[in-house]
């Protein structure tokens, strides 16, 4: 709103109710975005690009599919369809695809666990080959489809 100061969306949740925290309510601050398409580059180059909608669950699954990927190995299209797991603090969301004996731990461990039928929306990826070649994934959690195109230089001269 011109002249007010306000930004007129709904993320104002995203900031802390709590004073004196980094992300409380304060004059001058902005809220976090909830917006987070990422790059993974190495040297350089990216090697991985992903995304998805999902408001506040952005971030964690933005996070838990490039762990997938870097840490545990998987594939581009596992990463993107491995369950997921959100917390705002209270009670844990967990997809009802994480095994039942992972929950319960979860429990013993003192978590609210709250089984659901999805965190965030439908991730979509592109992974870079070191020859060039791209693979592409989408998940389940929405009606996204990897499609690649291809044939070469339109012309000759457009790329060095």
């Amino acid at each position: 709103m011109p002249g007010t100061g306000l930004l007129l969306n709904n993320t104002m949740g995203l900031f802390d109710p709590h004073p004196g925290h980094a992300l409380s309510v304060a004059s001058g601050k902005r809220m976090t975005s909830s917006m987070a398409p990422t790059i993974v580059s190495r040297d350089g180059r990216p090697v991985l690009a992903l995304g998805l909608p999902g408001g506040s669950r952005i971030f964690p699954s933005v996070f838990q599919a490039v762990l997938n990927i870097v840490d545990h190995e998987m594939s581009l299209q596992e990463a993107v369809e491995a369950p997921r797991a959100w917390t705002q603090g209270q009670e844990l969301e967990v997809e009802r695809a994480v095994p039942g004996r992972i929950r319960a731990e979860l429990e013993h461990r003192g978590h609210t666990v709250v089984p659901v039928p999805r965190v965030g929306g439908g991730m979509c990826a592109i992974a870079w080959a070191p020859d060039g070649t791209l693979t592409g994934a989408s998940c389940w959690r929405a009606d996204g489809t990897a499609i690649g195109l291809g044939g070469g230089h339109a012309r000759p001269g457009v790329r060095a």
